[in-house]
């Protein structure tokens, strides 16, 4: 600022404000130092493995005839053509499973699963017979044997899907229950076979009539009076009585059902009981398969009269429950034992075979007498044990169903009386 000096005012220095000058350029502003390298990003890690995606399940298909599952399959068997074999995979790893669900009627037409040399359950068994109709099995593996989990009855709607990110929709409800399965016949142990009765002997021959005296002479008639006075002839000696008839020959021997046993391999059925109506006879005996050849056994400890170097045959008497027009062939083998016998040994010699053939449902069959029963090495006071079977690998047996086996007549001879 101006400062300026007052002559007037002596003594006095005062101090005044001049005019403002203009106010001076501002100057210009300093250059902007330069901004810092910025420092470089870290390096990123790099991405973790992504895990492998699991297997999905396999799509279903459908099988009408024999196959050979493997692992993850998942099979609709269509038996309406008729029965069929799946057989499990032969080196099953732990883990692995295969689903069958029923594709007609499994209760018509059977289903059968072989093991393939593994167990089921830890049961040993060479198949498993399905006849349950709307069925679906699942065979899981374990470290040992294939577990097994059934699902019977159809299979309720499946719920609606909610809106992307609603709530889950409703599940469906559930189908209704498959009706229970047949329940099994009560197992019987084997009844003893019925000993061997001697047949009856026929009545002996009627002595022939004594001679009848002569008659006495008739007095000659005249004057009626007196009766003639001839003797009246002595009656005739009487004949001896016939000798007892003989036993010696051929004889029957009736086996029924329940005297049998099924074998323990390739077995038919345990005794069955099938009801034909109110007041009628329950039809009972072993139901044989028309698919896999399947026997039983019994056994009978001959007589001393025994004839062990003659014939042995048999006729079967059995009965289907079928309108079915078709044949079905009947069996037997034979095997014998002395004392100290050795069952390791033993086996049954070549086959005699029946052919019978149906007509109409639950009609009693009684098939044709057999050719002989080839018994190998027989000797008096034997045990003869007797396999039947229903042979179903014959190009002759053709029926489609079960036969039931209500007995078979055993006909042997004898060289004797008596024991």
């Amino acid at each position: 600022m101006k400062v300026n000096i007052n002559q007037d005012e002596i003594g006095q220095v005062r101090l005044r404000t001049g005019i403002p000058g203009p106010v001076g350029t501002q100057g210009r502003q300093g250059v902007q130092g330069a901004q810092g390298v910025q420092g470089a990003q870290g390096v990123q890690g790099s991405q973790g493995i992504q895990g492998s995606v699991g297997p999905g399940l396999a799509a279903w298909f459908v099988a009408t005839s024999n196959y050979t599952a493997v692992n993850h399959d998942r099979i609709i068997a269509d038996t309406s053509g008729g029965s069929f074999n799946i057989t499990l995979p032969a080196s099953p790893n732990v883990g692995d499973y295969i689903q069958i669900t029923d594709g007609a009627n499994w209760n018509a037409n059977n289903l059968y699963v072989y093991t393939n040399g593994s167990t089921i359950e830890d049961v040993v068994t060479d198949y498993l017979i399905v006849d349950i109709t709307g069925t679906t099995i699942e065979f899981v593996r374990d470290t040992t044997t294939w577990e097994v989990t059934c699902t019977t009855g159809a299979r309720g709607p499946q719920g609606v899907p909610g809106s992307p990110g609603g709530a889950q929709g409703v599940q469906g409800a559930a189908g209704p229950q498959g009706a229970q399965g047949v329940q099994g016949a009560t197992g019987t142990g084997a009844q003893g076979s019925q000993g061997v009765q001697g047949a009856a002997g026929s009545t002996g021959a009627q002595g022939s009539q004594g001679v009848q005296g002569s008659a006495g002479p008739q007095g000659s008639q005249g004057v009626q009076g007196a009766t003639g006075s001839g003797t009246q002839g002595a009656q005739g000696v009487q004949g001896s009585a016939g000798s007892t008839g003989s036993t010696v020959g051929r004889h029957s021997i009736p086996i029924i059902a329940g005297s049998m046993t099924p074998c323990s391999q390739n077995g038919c059925s345990q005794l069955i009981t099938v009801t034909v109506g109110n007041n009628k006879p329950d039809i009972v005996g072993l139901a044989f398969d028309p698919v896999l050849r399947e026997s039983a056994q019994f056994f009978i400890p001959m007589p001393l009269s025994w004839n062990y170097a003659g014939n042995v045959t048999f006729f079967p008497i059995w009965t289907a429950n079928t309108s079915e027009v078709n044949s079905v062939v009947w069996s037997v083998q034979a095997t014998t034992f002395g004392d100290l016998g050795s069952f390791s040994s033993a086996t049954y010699g070549n086959a005699s075979i029946s052919t019978d053939t149906t007509s109409s449902t639950n009609l009693v069959y009684y098939g044709v007498e057999s050719g002989q029963i080839e018994i190998s090495g027989a000797a008096d006071q034997d045990t003869v044990f007797f396999k039947v079977s229903r042979d179903s690998n014959n190009a002759s047996d053709t029926l489609s169903s079960d036969a039931i086996l209500l007995g078979i007549m055993l006909n042997i001879e004898t060289l004797s009386d008596t024991d």
